[in-house]
């Protein structure tokens, strides 16, 4: 209680408990911006582009597309309402995605606190501290693509809120607040989907027994778990792995790997160092034994907590059987798109770090209420050591996530064998122009992952960059093989046969191209190329014409549809065509030639003299333009002296 004057003020030099928490507040916001600054300035890595500037469902004209025709690889519509705003926000800057995703990481850490002080703990703010700043959240704040799991998280801490009022004061608004939280959380992510299981654990935890009432109040809560799960398996299967292989292996496997991944995230919540955006596969070959133990180990702990359930036994297992509930889903019994990438994966602990931290402030909390004035300090002093040296951690691991290359570089020097590492990689250098250093790269990913369609393709295109067109054929062909049905694999292996002269070949893939995608403008664009070359004029400008439909706003192509025009004898389409594609690229000089060629051919001489010096002047060596310019200047010349003559 604070002390207060004759006239009722606050004494000076006493905190009150609202000024306590607000200190308390400024020092987990303070702690949390620091560990993450320095990814505060970065950029895209893995997949943020996809997630982001390449979702369709972002662009779409109507909010409600990805609530009934999702383009993405899982039914999410929610978060995708979210990053759509955020989109119209931010655009293409991603540090402005990374502001929220801050700011979406510490609303978390908040509502954890609420839950927890809900829960009766007194040192709720501690598990708020030790959530905001712990090393393996990191993978979920810095990664982008990984906003959902925060979206996800705290919406679900909220339902547990309302969940605990409504169990405290049996209030309808409060049960279905609770219900509508969690159905949104679900519509984040699926990775909150246990949150049944914990009511039970809670109710057990709380009243020592389950009552008929206890089910009856949770199976709403239960079928919308089984519908989101449904859900999510079934989006995985169809479009995440599509016709992937995702080997699960036995019983016996599953089962010593499972006991392995929980070992894995447990030592990973204690001992948070060394932590990798890709774990090495062949951590858990071979792990039954040490599964095994683990499983041994929790069967010890559940039987020591049942013993003491009248002390502390019962509030150690509703901590740990939360932590362990919340690591089911991504165990391994259910094949997920990435586990062809790895077992295990930070971001996947998310959910359960939450528990953690709340678990290891009332182990705290009861340390400090079971010893001495000396022991309380030391305990203290023990606590601030750790909290610094995990704050030092995230925020070291958090500078790794600041670009791609930082990103991979990090990785594949402690794992070479992350081929997804060498891919996005190779995909860096490939975008910087150093071809010759992606196809070492993208030949390491085939190497390492020979069933990996994109990893050929990636080095089917680094190759043909460098002009290695059997290379890149074969690439290409193996890809296709992987994946049949790709048309921008088909459309690139046309490519590259017509540059090796089968004009055959380059025709019937992009004939395939155009029939996998029949709005893929460059498939039919190359196609008219090949038409042409094969003597098919007719054909090819009407190839032209459904490109230039499909892409209006396409210079080259509708500059290639100008000249298709031209040859066919069409002058005024021809004329309307290639001005429309010196607009569309003004800085083209290729556009300016053609279009002065048809300009002089049409006897506008003044007009075609302007094209032509534009041409020259955006690329002084283009000899084509040189020498149309020459024979104009000479033409004009040999006109003026007869003009003259005649005069």
């Amino acid at each position: 209680m604070a002390l207060r004057s004759d006239d009722g003020r606050v004494a000076a030099g006493v905190i009150t408990p609202g000024v306590r928490r607000g200190l308390l507040a400024i020092s987990i916001v303070a702690a949390t911006v620091w560990v993450y600054a320095p990814v505060r300035h970065g950029g895209w890595v893995w997949d943020d582009e996809l997630e982001i500037t390449h979702n369709a469902d972002l662009r779409a004209s109507a909010w409600w597309t990805a609530w009934v025709q999702p383009a993405g690889a899982d039914y999410l519509p929610l978060k995708t309402l979210f990053q759509r705003l955020e989109w119209s926000t931010w655009g293409e800057w991603p540090e402005g995605y990374h502001a929220a995703s801050l700011a979406l990481h510490l609303a978390c850490a908040f509502l954890l606190w609420r839950l927890l002080a809900k829960l009766g703990l007194r040192l709720a703010w501690l598990g708020a501290l030790l959530f905001a700043v712990h090393p393996l959240a990191v993978e979920s704040v810095a990664w982008i693509a990984e906003q959902k799991n925060l979206l996800s998280l705290g919406l679900l801490l909220a339902a547990a809120a309302a969940w605990a009022d409504f169990d405290a004061k049996r209030r309808a608004r409060a049960y279905a607040l609770a219900l509508i939280l969690f159905g949104a959380a679900l519509l984040c992510k699926a990775s909150v989907v246990m949150l049944p299981v914990m009511l039970l654990l809670y109710a057990l935890w709380k009243r020592r027994r389950l009552a008929w009432r206890d089910a009856a109040d949770i199976a709403p809560f239960f079928a919308l778990a089984l519908a989101a799960g449904i859900m999510t398996v079934i989006f995985q299967h169809e479009r995440a792995i599509g016709g992937a292989s995702v080997p699960l292996g036995g019983l016996t496997t599953q089962l010593g790997r499972a006991g392995a991944i929980v070992g894995f995230y447990f030592w990973k919540t204690l001992w948070p160092v060394g932590l990798l955006p890709v774990y090495p596969a062949a951590m858990f070959e071979g792990t039954r034994v040490m599964g095994a133990l683990v499983w041994f180990a929790w069967l010890a702990l559940a039987v020591g907590c049942w013993v003491r359930r009248a002390t502390w036994g019962a509030a150690v297992w509703f901590g740990a059987g939360c932590f362990l509930a919340n690591l089911v889903p991504v165990l391994g019994f259910v094949p997920m798109a990435y586990h062809r990438i790895a077992w295990v994966a930070d971001h996947f602990a998310y959910v359960s770090l939450a528990v953690a931290a709340g678990l290891a402030a009332a182990g705290v909390q009861r340390a400090t209420e079971a010893t001495t004035a000396v022991g309380r300090a030391a305990v203290a002093g023990g606590l601030m050591v750790a909290v610094l040296l995990a704050a030092g951690e995230t925020r070291s691991h958090a500078a790794n996530f600041r670009s791609e290359e930082a990103l991979w570089t990090y990785t594949l020097a402690r794992n070479p064998a992350a081929w997804i590492g060498w891919n996005n990689l190779g995909r860096v250098d490939a975008q910087a122009g150093r071809a010759v250093e992606a196809a070492v790269k993208f030949a390491r990913v085939v190497e390492l992952q020979p069933d990996f369609a994109d990893g050929h393709y990636n080095l089917a295109n680094a190759l043909a960059s460098l002009g290695r067109w059997p290379e890149a054929i074969a690439s290409y062909e193996r890809a296709i093989a992987l994946k049949p049905g790709g048309p921008e694999i088909h459309n690139n292996l046309g490519n590259a046969m017509l540059q090796s002269g089968d004009v055959t070949a380059a025709l019937a893939h992009y004939t395939e191209s155009v029939r996998l995608a029949p709005d893929f403008a460059d498939a039919h664009a190359n196609r008219a190329r090949a038409l042409k070359r094969a003597g098919r004029r007719p054909e090819a400008l009407a190839e032209w014409q459904t490109a230039r439909r499909l892409a209006p706003d396409s210079g080259p192509i509708t500059g290639e549809l100008g000249n298709a025009l031209a040859d066919a004898g069409l002058a005024e389409e021809a004329l309307a065509a290639l001005q429309a594609a010196a607009r569309l690229q003004p800085d083209a000089a290729e556009a300016h030639n053609n279009l002065g060629a048809l300009l002089a051919e049409r006897g506008s001489l003044a007009e075609a003299r302007r094209e032509f010096e534009a041409a020259v002047r955006l690329k002084p060596d283009f000899g084509a333009a040189q020498e149309n310019l020459a024979t104009l200047r000479r033409q004009t010349a040999e006109q003026a002296p007869a003009a003259r003559h005649e005069n």
